[in-house]
């Protein structure tokens, strides 16, 4: 398959473009970067010149770590097609948050540059409103997964010893 159908193939079941017209899609894929990285390497860091972009995995696995007082912490490991970077992306660099993107093997990711998505509010609101639907659906289904994890961890912790 060619590498242009393989990713607008893996974006079409993205929560990411759910709701987009097929011209907006073409939009949206016109605007990111390919980027290719090798096991170990680091895609993106707080402050650097990545820092703000949003990054969809389109082939490999990537894994997101948080900055905190101990060091880089593993918050999880990214799916094909999933996104990393939302909050930066979203709340711009001056969030609080420190997150690290690296490369667990060879892999290919789409880098979004947030101010080039954002000159899209003059000529696209609509798409740009969408867009932001589907990061919000995405974040969400995110959200859900988590918790179901954290409870089947919590059950296996301290299972239930039933009503008494």
């Amino acid at each position: 398959m060619h590498p242009v159908t393989q990713i607008q193939n893996l974006l079409s079941k993205s929560a990411l473009l759910e709701g987009l017209s097929a011209s907006e899609i073409e939009i949206v894929l016109s605007l990111p970067s390919g980027r290719h990285v090798h096991r170990g390497d680091v895609i993106t860091k707080p402050k650097d010149e990545y820092s703000d972009n949003l990054f969809i995995l389109v082939q490999g696995r990537i894994e997101v770590l948080i900055e905190s007082e101990v060091g880089l912490n593993s918050i999880f490991v990214v799916n094909l097609g999933d996104l990393a970077g939302i909050i930066t992306f979203s709340g711009r660099s001056i969030s609080p948050i420190k997150v690290a993107v690296m490369a667990l093997e060879s892999t290919q990711v789409l880098s979004l540059d947030r101010t080039k998505f954002e000159s899209l509010i003059y000529t696209n609101p609509q798409l740009m409103y969408r867009f932001y639907q589907g990061m919000v659906r995405h974040t969400h289904r995110m959200m859900r997964h988590f918790e179901s994890v954290v409870a089947s961890l919590s059950e296996q912790i301290s299972p239930a010893v039933g009503v008494r």
